[in-house]
């Protein structure tokens, strides 16, 4: 999956708004997602589809394509929490709570209810709190939010991190995909056996290419008179939106709302 993230985050319709308002709002979103409960969950999913699908205009099937991904790996996690284990013996005091159970060899596998739950719980907060992300990464350009961070007194080595990451991840994503594609046309990945062997060797060709790569961007910087900070120059003009502001808050208000209600 490749996902132009800068492309959006530059072209988007709502690149005019000043960046420390769309961080502010993915920050808070992102807070209620980690306190609030399921219902909140679910309203915050469907907010944020709107910002970003219908005001962004990010296209429908990229914005589910990279959501797919974190929940396909939250779905591979929930059978542990889900499914519980106790002996025999102990089966009465679990009796209540099992949806479904199966003695098994002097042990006793069975469905949990609150596991589940938790679950489900589990499930909704995780993918909340990756929708915040996703509408920084699909509306608010690198540069912008890391001068933000500067702003706001997020150490300098910190910030220099967060941009080196940021670059490698998606340089390690072409140069993988370049490695595999060249592999698979040299009859690579044919059973099992080879795919483990060529996975292998990927990892090490990876690793050098990426070295490579580094050395590359290193010596741009050095000609470019990098001293050890980097800096980063915007000429964007930012128009705060009364409409959006408005929105924000009364839509933080009511989560606040929905939320007092729900534990009522």
């Amino acid at each position: 999956m490749n996902v132009p993230f800068d492309s959006y985050a530059y072209s988007n319709r709502l690149r005019h708004l000043p960046p420390t308002d769309r961080l502010s709002f993915a920050a808070v979103l992102l807070c209620c997602s980690l306190l609030f409960h399921t219902p909140a969950h679910l309203a915050i999913l469907a907010w944020l589809f709107l910002w970003t699908v219908g005001y962004a205009g990010i296209p429908l099937r990229i914005y589910l394509k990279v959501l797919a991904l974190p929940a396909g790996f939250l779905l591979l996690s929930l059978p542990a929490l889900c499914f519980a284990i106790v002996p025999v013996e102990n089966i009465a005091e679990v009796r209540q709570d099992a949806l479904a159970l199966m003695p098994l060899a002097g042990w006793a596998v069975y469905l949990s209810a609150a596991g589940c739950w938790q679950a489900v719980a589990l499930f909704f907060r995780a993918l909340a709190a990756t929708a915040c992300l996703y509408v920084v990464l699909f509306t608010v350009p690198l540069g912008e939010w890391l001068r933000v961070l500067r702003r706001i007194g997020v150490p300098l080595l910190v910030v220099e991190l967060l941009l080196v990451m940021y670059r490698f991840v998606f340089v390690l994503w072409e140069v993988a995909g370049q490695l595999r594609t060249a592999q698979q046309a040299r009859g690579g990945y044919g059973s099992f056996a080879a795919s483990l062997r060529d996975s292998g060797r990927l990892v090490v060709q990876l690793f050098t290419r990426t070295w490579q790569r580094y050395g590359q961007w290193m010596t741009g910087l050095l000609s470019r008179g990098f001293t050890g900070e980097l800096r980063v120059v915007s000429t964007a003009v930012y128009v705060r939106s009364a409409r959006h502001a408005v929105e924000a808050v009364g839509g933080c208000l009511l989560l606040i709302a929905l939320e007092w209600w729900t534990r009522s």
